[in-house]
């Protein structure tokens, strides 16, 4: 009886030892398929964080690697990251070129293009393995398909080694409690594998397992105790021995504690699991603080949404449950309907939405993706704060298109915008004015008070015509001093509109630039859309074209309307325009040179040097035609070193010959007269190229430049010789008053010939002459008459006490040695008149 209850206490025991080790093998193996599970998320959302570097318009290396370094460093286990755009492995981390995955095609490989292809036909995430990889060993590769706007994009991938991932989750230490162990993968497109060959079999009896869906793939942990002391049969030897009841007792005591010692090394290595994966959700976390991202779920049915801590951070709020229907009333409106599609969508592959929020704070900006996972019907989805990337992306636009001093359109963008509007309109019904405004004498301005005074005036000019021309379709700036404005005007409109008096009307007051007024006028250049080019390009050559040809009207500013003709002269323009450039360099300019006599003792006292041109082809060129086009294509100034080495030549000639005694007068541009480097040229010129002591007078022409008489002064001061001085060549036809003759550092005044041509006829013009002429005395100045062609006018103007004569009466230009002939022949006035008539 003894020996009966003994053992059915020892059954009972045994009973129990067995229903607690089963239900070990249940903790463990739920345990350890969790840790499965977890890597396997860790790996799923490693892709989903890479793949927002597709967003970005111009990912580059350093963005991928860094975004990528993050990732790799806070999550452990992973062998590669990698993006593949069009399918090409472009961005690597770790960058090992020696692999040879760099520049692999994924939709090609042998070994990748089945998985490839059919993630993107799944448009889901797919896991390709296990398999061996190019780096060495087993492992699987967790690859993304993107898709932006439904077209594909590329891949995300992670690569794992298998070794590294099952060592994360200490499979090898269920030996160590007693069970055997084994993994089995099932997919659609592979045959079961059993990742552990000597383990126990896929079709044993005495296992316990558990399915872990991952994607595509069935992963299955099956485990079975191996320790058959701890789980016995009852014999009847026990029978027998049951008796000797201290024994057993002993045996159960230590049965029992050896029972009690593996559920405590089950809970701390269920501890020291739970801490692992408590740090690797650490690290997730950090590394979605490092990308700026965070994540959701939403379950079906619904109208919240579960939020990760990062994404709570992005969105300010403190609730980690989300009605989407209080949430989009923080949706800027114009992105509402973008954001509710978004999210009731459960179409395959990712999709993604940027739009507008108001935290309470201030605004943001929000870029999501979603993915629809059909197994469990959630929409899992990431966020992200793209905020200062908006503002980057504005910022690079902003110096794109907007000129940064007036903050009008700059030439690229007034293009697209003349473009956009074009093609709006009706070529046979509508039509533009497109009109290009420079400033006249910009670069005086901007040289002589500075770029800072210079750049005020064009934000000044800009306010103004965007005050001149409210209904523009577009008023950019076109270049340094040039600005575009487009108008729209009906077919019927007269092209001759009065363009001119809108803008003088709001130019008749001055500018207040630093604290001085100044006056704005402007060359205009006009051409219309369709009739003077159909596309922009065609256009703006057409406008240009025009103002071209107002430019060359002169000093004042002027307006000029295209034509086909200005088109057959700026073409003629160019080509002179080349042949000059060459004519200067072959030296075919050459110099003529005037008399000028002293009205008192009528006799020659100097000589005006004349530049010519012989075209080898079109023969004579006048001076009118290409100095002006020397002055707009910057060859005034080769142009006037020629001049300048030239008259030097022969003015040795001429003091070889008896003529040293004449001043010569040489005319210079007012280009020249401003540049930074003439005085130090002239100085030079002086001292070596002309003979010792010869007089020489420097001509300028009366301009808008020359008003400054600061600069001038600087100007001239910096020649420092006595042998020369400064005349103001064709005065009474710019800018200058009486009362301003004064200030000018100059020597001599040159009436234009237009006051002389008929004075003897003229009341008007004799009391503007008498009145310079008695003015310049006052001021010690003499003066010069020239284009004298009668004997009257001359007679006249020595009434009136002008100091020297200068014209067709007395002689044309000569040709040097011509010169030395004329003047052995005349010897004072008289005698030029007997061999001119």
């Amino acid at each position: 009886m003894t020996g009966i209850i003994c053992w059915l206490v020892l059954w009972l025991l045994n009973t129990e030892r067995v229903a607690v080790r089963q239900l070990e093998e249940t903790q463990l193996l739920e345990a350890y398929a969790s840790d499965l599970n977890k890597e396997f998320d860790r790996a799923l959302i490693s892709v989903r964080v890479l793949s927002v570097l597709s967003r970005e318009d111009d990912l580059s290396n350093d963005q991928f690697q860094n975004l990528a370094g993050a990732l790799y460093s806070q999550l452990d286990g992973i062998l590669s990251l990698q993006l593949a755009p069009d399918g090409v492995v472009s961005f690597m981390y770790p960058d090992d070129l020696s692999s040879g995955i760099r520049g692999q095609k994924l939709l090609e490989h042998p070994v990748t293009k089945d998985s490839a292809r059919a993630a993107i036909a799944s448009r889901q995430i797919l896991i390709d393995g296990p398999r061996m990889l190019n780096q060495g060993g087993r492992g699987i590769v967790v690859r993304l398909p993107i898709f932006q706007q439904e077209q594909f994009w590329g891949f995300a991938t992670a690569v794992f080694r298998l070794n590294d991932l099952l060592t994360r989750i200490r499979l090898k230490e269920l030996k160590t409690l007693g069970f055997d162990f084994n993994i089995w993968v099932n997919s659609e497109s592979e045959p079961l594998q059993s990742l552990f060959d000597s383990a126990i079999p896929a079709d044993a009896t005495d296992i316990r397992s558990l399915d872990i869906e991952v994607a595509n793939q069935i992963w299955t942990l099956g485990i079975r105790s191996t320790d058959s002391s701890l789980i016995s049969y009852i014999s009847w030897a026990e029978i027998l021995v049951a008796i000797l009841i201290t024994w057993l007792a002993s045996a159960l005591a230590y049965s029992t504690s050896q029972l009690y010692r593996h559920r405590n090394e089950l809970s701390l290595l269920v501890d020291e699991r739970t801490a692992d994966l408590k740090q690797s959700e650490v690290n997730l976390k950090q590394a979605q603080r490092v990308a700026r991202l965070g994540s959701w779920y939403k379950p079906p049915d619904t109208g919240v949404r579960y939020l990760s801590d990062q994404a709570m951070h992005i969105l300010q709020v403190n609730e980690s449950t989300q009605d989407l229907t209080r949430y989009m009333g923080l949706i800027s409106p114009e992105y509402q309907a973008g954001f509710e599609a978004f999210c009731s969508s459960q179409a395959k592959g990712n999709r993604s939405v940027e739009y507008m929020i108001n935290t309470g704070s201030r605004l943001i900006w929000i870029r999501e993706v979603v993915e629809f996972d059909p197994l469990s019907q959630k929409l899992i989805g990431t966020i992200q704060d793209i905020t200062k990337d908006k503002q980057n992306q504005a910022v690079i636009w902003h110096q794109a298109n907007i000129d940064d001093l007036t903050e009008l359109p700059n030439i690229n963008y007034s293009k697209n915008l003349l473009a956009d509007n074009l093609n709006l309109l009706d070529a046979s019904s509508d039509s533009v004015a497109l009109m290009l405004f420079d400033i006249q004498h910009f670069k005086v301005v901007n040289d002589s008070y500075g770029k800072k005074t210079g750049d005020q005036l064009l934000i000044a000019v800009a306010e103004r015509l965007s005050q001149a021309f409210p209904d523009a379709l577009l008023i950019g700036r076109f270049a340094a001093d040039l600005f575009l404005v487009a108008l729209k005007r009906e077919a019927n409109i007269a092209e001759k509109n009065p363009v001119g008096a809108v803008v003088e009307k709001q130019f008749e007051s001055p500018l207040h630039i630093n604290e001085v007024l100044r006056y704005v006028s402007f060359n205009i250049g006009i051409a219309y859309w369709p009739k003077d080019g159909a596309t922009v390009d065609e256009l703006l050559q057409s406008t240009e074209i025009a103002l071209h040809a107002a430019k060359a009207h002169g000093e004042q500013g002027h307006i000029c309307h295209y034509s086909s003709s200005l088109l057959d002269s700026s073409k003629e323009q160019d080509e002179l325009s080349r042949d000059l450039r060459v004519a200067i360099r072959e030296n075919e300019i050459f110099m003529v040179y005037q008399p000028v006599v002293d009205a008192a003792s009528e006799t020659v006292v100097g000589v005006e040097a004349l530049v010519r041109w012989q075209h080898p082809v079109k023969g004579f060129i006048g001076p009118d035609k290409f100095i002006p086009i020397a002055e707009r294509n910057g060859l005034i100034f080769s142009l006037g070193k020629a001049i300048f080495r030239c008259v030097s030549k022969d003015s040795q000639m001429l003091a070889e010959q008896g003529l040293g005694e004449l001043r010569i007068n040489i005319n210079i541009s007012r280009s020249q007269f401003f540049d930074d480097g003439f005085s130090d040229f002239l100085a030079h010129e002086l001292k070596t190229g002309f003979s010792a002591g010869q007089k020489i007078t420097l001509e300028v022409t009366e301009s808008y430049e020359l008003m400054d008489y600061d600069a001038l002064n600087t100007v001239i001061s910096k020649v420092d010789n006595e042998f020369l001085q400064w005349s103001l060549d064709d005065f009474g036809t710019g800018y200058s008053s009486y009362s301003a003759i004064g200030l000018l550092p100059v020597d001599n005044i040159k009436i234009d010939r237009s006051f002389i041509s008929a004075i003897e006829q003229s009341e008007v013009d004799q009391a503007i002459v008498r009145n310079i002429i008695a003015m310049a005395h006052t001021l010690k100045k003499s003066v010069t008459a020239e284009g004298i062609e009668k004997q009257e006018q001359a007679q006249l103007l020595k009434q009136m006490d002008c100091d020297y004569f200068q014209g067709y009466f007395y002689s044309k230009p000569l040709a040097p040695d011509t010169l030395v002939d004329w003047y052995r022949d005349n010897k004072c006035v008289n005698d030029m008149r007997m061999a001119n008539h």
